[in-house]
């Protein structure tokens, strides 16, 4: 379905029945790469899953883009949905959207739950060189090229010649509705402008009754927290190590239910 906010309309997907989880996604990505878990999770939660603005089906204005801006448009879908309050899973550039917006509607989040992200300056752990250069060195090219140079370093290490068939079936689902270059560069440097100017942790972890959620992305190449961010965090006993990715949905769903077990208990 698609749900009208400030400026245009984002595409949103939805499952099951239950109190609400919004999973918010990573740069360039979209609902496609929830699809392994989007079942999973909604035969415990009422699960929805959108396109940010410039991925997928949702609308692509020109730039640029800021990470309040992509998270006042959640802010907004959350409200047009009617949903009061919701746990909320933030993966990469899904984890700035989703903490900020923790800071500037707290009324909507129940629980933070973050995924292979990070707080921004001074303690935010950089994206591997090598990865960064090859993001920025293909970053002009058209989708499909751009895509087959550059995913599998979201990925970890030998899992997409390991798993071709399903390899090319991802393939295929990012680029049925591709980010066009220019709005992958506005996600991108919004993330630029978040990492360089804004430190979340301090912040986030002081947020009444919403509870933060930090989740390992054990199997991939992002970043991780260090022992001195997950102090910065307030984390305390609300951290939860997990792994998540794409690569193995279902430790996603029963990690996420011992994750939000925390938050009921």
């Amino acid at each position: 379905m698609r749900v009208a906010v400030p400026g245009g309309e984002l595409h949103v997907e939805e499952r099951g029945e239950g109190f609400p989880l919004l999973l918010v996604q990573g740069l360039g990505y979209a609902v496609w790469a929830w699809r392994f878990q989007l079942e999973g999770l909604g035969e415990r939660l009422h699960v929805f899953a959108f396109d940010n603005r410039g991925t997928g089906r949702s609308f692509k204005p020109p730039g640029p883009y800021s990470i309040e801006q992509l998270a006042d448009e959640a802010a907004a879908l959350l409200d047009a949905l009617g949903i009061e309050r919701a746990h909320v899973l933030g993966h990469s550039m899904g984890g700035y959207i989703s903490q900020t917006l923790a800071l500037r509607r707290p009324d909507l989040v129940r629980s933070l739950i973050l995924s292979g992200t990070g707080p921004g300056a001074p303690t935010h752990e950089p994206i591997p060189g090598d990865t960064l250069r090859q993001w920025l060195a293909h970053a002009n090219l058209p989708p499909e090229d751009y895509v087959r140079r550059t995913m599998h370093l979201s990925f970890a290490r030998d899992w997409p010649e390991a798993n071709a068939v399903l390899w090319e079936e991802l393939i295929r689902a990012r680029l049925e509705f591709p980010t066009p270059p220019e709005a992958w560069r506005a996600q991108f440097d919004a993330c630029v402008r978040f990492v360089d100017a804004v430190e979340l942790f301090s912040h986030v972890a002081n947020l009444g009754d919403t509870r933060s959620l930090i989740i390992h992305s054990a199997s991939t190449t992002h970043r991780q927290l260090t022992p001195a961010q997950q102090e910065a965090a307030g984390a305390g006993p609300d951290v939860v190590r997990l792994s998540i990715g794409i690569e193995t949905p279902e430790d996603l769903i029963r990690d996420l239910e011992q994750a939000l077990a925390k938050v009921a208990g």
